[in-house]
C-alpha cells in the first residue's frame, strides 16, 4: 500500500492505474485543445477587396489579358485544408464557384490561400485576384492569387 499525506490509500496497482488515466487524459486533452483550436475561424491575413473590373470565373481563368488585377463574385463552396499529420501536394485553399451549388457542369476553381479558415463554406465573397500568366508550365489558364476579399451577403 501507498499512502498519501492526503488521507488516500492506494496499492501500487491502483497507483498505475492511476497514473496511466492522468497521462490519458493530459495526452488526448493537447489533441483536443489543438483541433478545437484548428476549426475556429483564423484571422484575416488579407486586406478588403480591391476596386477593380469584375469578370466571371471563367474569363479570370481563360481570357483575361494578363498581368491584370480584377474581382471575382463567387461564393465559397469547399475549405481545402490539409491536416496536420499528413503532407500534402497541394497547398492549402479555398475551392469557389459563381453559385453557391455548383453542379458538375458549372466551373470550380481551386485557388490557394495561406490561411483559408478566415474564409466561410456556403459564404459570396467579392474576391480580388491578381491574374497571371503560368509561365514554366504545360496549362492553358491563367494563375490565379488571392489579393484581397470582402464579403458580399
Amino acid at each position: 500500500m501507498i499512502s498519501r499525506s492526503l488521507g488516500f490509500t492506494f496499492s501500487v496497482r491502483q497507483a498505475r492505474l492511476i497514473f496511466v488515466l492522468c497521462l490519458t487524459c493530459a495526452i488526448s486533452g493537447c489533441s483536443i485543445i489543438g483541433s478545437d483550436s484548428e476549426s475556429e475561424s483564423a484571422e484575416r491575413t488579407l486586406p478588403e477587396a480591391l476596386d477593380a473590373r469584375r469578370v466571371s470565373l471563367e474569363d479570370a481563368r481563360r481570357t483575361v489579358t494578363t498581368p491584370d488585377t480584377v474581382n471575382l463574385a463567387a461564393h465559397v463552396v469547399e475549405l481545402a485544408i490539409c491536416p496536420g499529420n499528413y503532407n500534402c501536394v497541394l497547398p492549402d485553399g479555398i475551392v469557389i464557384a459563381e453559385s453557391p451549388d455548383p453542379d458538375a457542369q458549372e466551373d470550380t476553381r481551386r485557388i490557394a490561400v495561406n490561411s483559408p479558415r478566415q474564409f466561410t463554406e456556403e459564404r459570396r465573397y467579392l474576391i480580388s485576384v491578381g491574374v497571371t500568366n503560368p509561365s514554366g508550365r504545360n496549362v492553358d489558364e491563367n494563375l490565379l492569387e488571392v489579393i484581397g476579399y470582402s464579403l458580399l451577403e
